[in-house]
């Protein structure tokens, strides 16, 4: 266009089709709007598709304009984060993680806030118990090599020990 008017791009007279909008003035959008089931397609089938900023700005993927939604942010610049955000009691769900070849390490569990129960295998740990989950399960504290375990301030059932020969 020639003047203070938006552009907008459609087929078939506008009826029954897509268009593309750009939108006039200052902060004006460019929108995509397909018609129906369409969709909107970035590259050909045969080569990767790159969707990228225009210079060293964020990048910012959200649904209904950033109203009530997630969204995923990738920040400009070398070793910046990527924010990815559920809305309100939404949840991040990523299906079968592998982080670094499953080798996490150098974590420490509770730096930030108290970890307030652990299942491992068998085990669970809450509060001041270890306890073990499977049916009659057994709880081994086994030491390697010479190494020893050491308990102080023990109390075996109120100081109850039937049937048992210390120091033999």
């Amino acid at each position: 266009t020639n003047g203070a008017h938006d552009l907008v791009i459609d087929t078939n007279s506008g009826t029954n089709s897509g268009n593309i909008t750009i939108t006039d003035g200052a902060d004006g959008g460019i929108s995509i709007e397909t018609n129906g089931t369409g969709k909107g397609s970035v590259g050909n089938a045969s080569n990767q598709a790159n969707l990228t900023s225009n210079g060293a700005q964020h990048l910012l993927l959200d649904t209904r304009s950033g109203t009530d939604t997630g969204s995923i942010l990738i920040k400009q610049g070398a070793n910046q984060d990527i924010d990815i955000t559920a809305n309100g009691s939404g949840e991040v769900n990523i299906n079968k993680v592998d982080i670094d070849s499953g080798a996490v390490d150098g974590i420490t569990l509770g730096t930030n806030s108290a970890v307030t129960e652990a299942q491992i295998d068998n085990i669970n740990v809450n509060g001041n118990a270890i306890t073990s989950t499977n049916t009659n399960g057994n709880i081994d504290l086994t030491p390697n090599g010479t190494g020893e375990v050491n308990i102080s301030k023990v109390d075996i059932d109120a100081g109850a020990i039937d049937g048992v020969t210390i120091g033999t």
